[in-house]
């Protein structure tokens, strides 16, 4: 099998794995030069009419989806020896059980990271008419791409059901005593046989809580978890999680999981935009690149991947999601880089209160404009490369649906083909539109490649540029730090002051004491 070609175009590069319905393939393509999956079912499977339409299904389901965060099915066809294939998009990364396994329950800042991403796949889908049905960690994988961390990719399409009305005749129905997908992760509705879009975010609900827990909502033998979703009302991450969870997030994740779809969010946009207002939220990090995020201090040791902490290690520190009540006893976690900004914040506040005292000198005034002025060209230079990359994702989508079109349509005249050849007809002029579809194939690819390649390196040398900046503005916090210390340590400084300056020292503490292991 390794180093041969199947259907003209793809060639066996090594075995990747196999299972009940037959096995997968890591092949190149041979105009495109990218390494994909292919999936090669079992050759008994071809004289099961019920399969070979649940296979056609699942072909015309997957190319409909083509989005970032899902991996893409790009053609499909039948070997010569009768066995049917899917060509697939080749991620490599962590399963979402597999890390969950090994690193324990995740922070949540890396959860909220996670869950958006799983949130936009799901709307994206539901928005062509695609069901997932079976989302659970082991169908959730953890990638790189372009430098970023942690980009989620949603597996195995292979049970969707088609529900936008123009399809709905285009495949036989789902019988009503088949029940698809795993029932640690299945809404009340769906374990009933009913497929609604909103079990997808019952279930994002379920792998919310597992990701914060390491448990599932409901544990036991299959029919106490089955009861429990259909009877019992889940807890809150809170109570079982070892990671301190803000209330915003428990409520998330309760909504997700209630019984009635009607009281769930209804659309994974809506849910996106409830997870972006949990504290934490945008504040786990994920580039891979030369950034490095400025701190009060020397303490950038404390970029520390999250994942290498294991479960009940790391942000447990009692402080405030507010700057101004730092320091106070009714306090809450913060995530360390919101910690690191409020403290950054608080540092530039209370040396323009001492400036406009007249305290500190001609030398704090200095280093208050120079850490100004580097805070506002960082925040350029921030904002050109969030253009470019946006110029990039938008370009990479394009090129996404564009391609599966193009090698849907072209797997689709291939099949054709062949099966005309089996019978004897004529082909028509069906090699013709073949040979058209070949070449728009291998144009589009060249073209928009061409073009995000080129943003890429414009981005790329913006961030080498980011990173002097950085360098700069990590000095200049430095430096005003060392000056407001000596203009304290003179004293003088107006009693109005006091809260202020308790603030600050309060929130420097918190960051030294994470930067000693000490909290």
């Amino acid at each position: 099998m390794v180093g041969t070609v199947h259907a003209g175009r793809y060639r066996i590069l090594r075995k990747l794995g196999e299972g009940g319905m037959g096995e997968v393939y890591l092949a190149e393509h041979l105009v495109l030069r990218r390494h994909e999956a292919l999936k090669i079912l079992h050759v008994e499977l071809a004289s099961d009419p019920d399969f070979v339409a649940r296979f056609r299904r699942e072909a015309r389901a997957t190319n409909r989806v083509q989005h970032a965060n899902i991996v893409g099915v790009y053609d499909f066809g039948q070997l010569p020896d009768g066995r049917f294939f899917l060509a697939m998009e080749y991620a490599e990364g962590d399963r979402l059980d597999s890390l969950l396994e090994r690193v324990g329950a995740l922070p949540v800042a890396r959860t909220l990271h996670i869950l958006a991403q799983l949130a936009d796949a799901i709307d994206h889908a539901h928005a062509r008419g695609v069901v997932h049905r079976d989302l659970k960690p082991a169908n959730l994988m953890l990638t790189q791409h372009r430098g970023q961390l942690d980009v989620l990719k949603v597996l195995d399409f292979g049970i969707a059901k088609i529900i936008a009305p123009e399809y709905q005749d285009s495949v036989a129905p789902t019988r009503q005593d088949e029940v698809f997908g795993t029932p640690d992760y299945m809404a009340p509705e769906h374990l009933a046989g009913m497929v609604d879009p909103r079990s997808d975010l019952y279930a994002l609900g379920c792998i919310g809580f597992e990701l914060l827990c390491k448990q599932a909502p409901f544990t036991g033998r299959q029919l106490e978890i089955v009861n429990g979703h259909m009877t019992q009302a889940p807890r809150a991450p809170s109570q079982l999680s070892p990671w301190t969870i803000p209330p915003q997030l428990d409520a998330v994740i309760l909504r997700c999981l209630e019984k009635s779809p009607d009281l769930r969010f209804q659309t994974g946009r809506e849910l996106r935009v409830a997870l972006e207002q949990v504290p934490g939220f945008g504040t786990h990090k994920v580039s891979t690149g030369p950034r490095r995020t400025p701190v009060v201090g020397d303490f950038d040791h404390l970029e520390t991947h999250e994942s290498e902490r294991g479960a009940g290690q790391g942000d447990r520190t009692a402080v405030s999601a507010l700057p101004e009540e730092l320091g106070r006893a009714e306090t809450v976690q913060l995530p360390v880089e919101v910690l690191r900004h409020s403290a950054e914040q608080l540092l530039l506040e209370l040396a323009e209160a001492l400036v406009d005292q007249g305290l500190g000198g001609v030398h704090l005034l200095i280093s208050v404009a120079a850490l100004k002025e580097a805070k506002d060209e960082l925040a350029r230079v921030d904002a050109q490369i969030g253009a470019l990359e946006a110029r990039i994702t938008a370009l990479e989508q394009t090129r996404r649906e564009r391609e599966a079109a193009l090698r849907f349509a072209l797997g689709e005249l291939l099949y054709v083909s062949d099966q005309q050849r089996l019978t004897g007809r004529a082909l028509g002029d069906l090699d013709h539109q073949i040979g058209e579809l070949e070449r728009r194939l291998g144009e589009v690819a060249s073209e928009l490649s061409g073009e995000v390649d080129a943003l890429t390196e414009e981005s790329i040398d913006r961030a080498l540029g980011r990173a002097v900046l950085e360098e700069r503005l990590h000095a200049a916090y430095g430096n005003v730090e060392q000056l407001v210390d000596e203009a304290l340590q003179e004293g003088g400084a107006p009693r109005r002051h006091t809260a202020l300056i308790e603030r600050y020292q309060a929130t420097r503490e918190h960051v030294r004491l994470r930067a000693t292991g000490r909290t």
